[in-house]
């Protein structure tokens, strides 16, 4: 029973290779192979998990709208690489801090407080003027299981400039 306990203590840590010694007592036995089943069982669900995990972040990164997590208190979870690109900052250094310090955008903010109070989609076109004079589509989901806290929203960042620039252009034409 003492080996089984390591054994067990072992698996806790996540060492779960490890297997419990062979035992003439019948039931000590069963349960060491309930043991070894269980470590095999969750072995198999974090590779799952990992692969799942690997499969959404290459999605994320490949991804040409930007893609912003944030918590209930507007700490941003997940950064995507074009939501730098189209915001200007780093993700390094912004996973974690708030969304308004970080983006500077009251009406980004107001978008989310909005997600996680009446927790309906929500779209909305934004003038940024830092990195560069765009307009920005913003689309809000709230998501209810998503950031360790509780509720959570994403955004979805679509650059709507040129399209903005033609139709405008269309109805000076006309």
């Amino acid at each position: 029973l003492s080996r089984l306990t390591q054994v067990a203590r072992a698996y806790a840590k996540g060492e779960l290779t490890r297997r419990p010694p062979a035992t003439p007592i019948r039931e000590v036995q069963e349960l060491a192979e309930a043991l070894t089943t269980m470590a095999e069982a969750i072995h198999r669900h974090i590779d799952d998990l990992t692969t799942e995990r690997n499969q959404a972040t290459a999605i994320l990164e490949s991804m040409a709208e930007g893609v912003i997590a944030v918590d209930q208190q507007g700490r941003i979870l997940l950064m995507n690489p074009a939501s730098e690109a189209l915001l200007g900052v780093g993700a390094r250094e912004t996973i974690g801090r708030s969304l308004l310090e970080t983006v500077r955008q009251h009406d980004i903010q107001g978008l989310v407080r909005g997600l996680l109070q009446d927790h309906r989609r929500r779209t909305q076109d934004i003038a940024f003027f830092h990195p560069a004079e765009r307009i920005l589509r913003v689309h809000g989901v709230p998501c209810e299981r998503c950031g360790p806290t509780g509720p959570c929203a994403v955004l979805v960042i679509q650059d709507v400039t040129e399209h903005r620039r033609y139709e405008q252009l269309r109805k000076e034409f006309v």
